[in-house]
């Protein structure tokens, strides 16, 4: 009887222990599947993330070649911009230049001017005077005695006008262009005139 009980018991046992390896194996079997899935997750995390980062790399490659070309661009404009400027410094100073130069050409113009009116106001001053000078030695000679035919004749020396001449004689200015035969005024240095002279 003993025998047959342990006969019994121990293919039991073996079966029960069989059925708790099965379960142990199941057991696993599922938390083999849960690992396999987990990391299938991660793997899948990780090529979303590499693709991420190599996405993130490439933008910031191209980032840096469009940094690249502005820096480009912002060279070549400071280079334009210090061009223009030295153009315009260039111009400028050839615009100063020219005022300048016309500046002087008009100054010369203007003094030239200056000097011809002043020679001109010169010349009526003279004619003033002389027409001034004839018109006192015409009122001196119907003043005086009538003239002979007499008369002495003098050199014209620098300075001398037909005007002081007739003055100094006394007889209108006429009297000496006729004496001396003149159409006008006009004396030369070193001119001999015929000068009445007085009763």
């Amino acid at each position: 009887m003993l025998f047959r009980t342990v006969c019994f018991v121990v293919p039991l046992m073996v079966s029960v222990s069989m059925l708790h390896g099965q379960a142990d194996l199941r057991s696993m079997n599922r938390e083999f599947a849960r690992i396999r899935a987990d990391m299938k997750v991660l793997q899948e995390d990780q090529i979303h993330l590499l693709n991420r980062i190599n996405g993130l790399v490439q933008e910031n490659v191209a980032k840096e070649a469009q940094i690249t070309e502005l820096q480009k661009l912002l060279a070549a404009l400071e280079a334009r911009i210090q061009g223009v400027e030295a153009e315009l410094k260039t111009r400028c100073d050839q615009l100063q230049a020219a005022m300048e130069s016309e500046k002087g050409v008009r100054r010369k113009e203007l003094d030239t001017a200056i000097t011809a009116m002043s020679v001109e106001i010169s010349k009526l001053d003279k004619v003033a005077a002389a027409a001034a000078a004839a018109a006192a030695a015409d009122q001196t000679a119907r003043a005086r005695p009538a003239y002979t035919g007499k008369y002495v004749e003098i050199e014209v020396l620098k300075g001398d006008t037909l005007s002081a001449i007739a003055v100094k004689a006394g007889v209108p200015v006429s009297t000496l262009q006729q004496l001396n035969g003149l159409k006008d005024d006009t004396i030369r240095i070193g001119q001999k005139l015929k000068v009445p002279v007085a009763q």
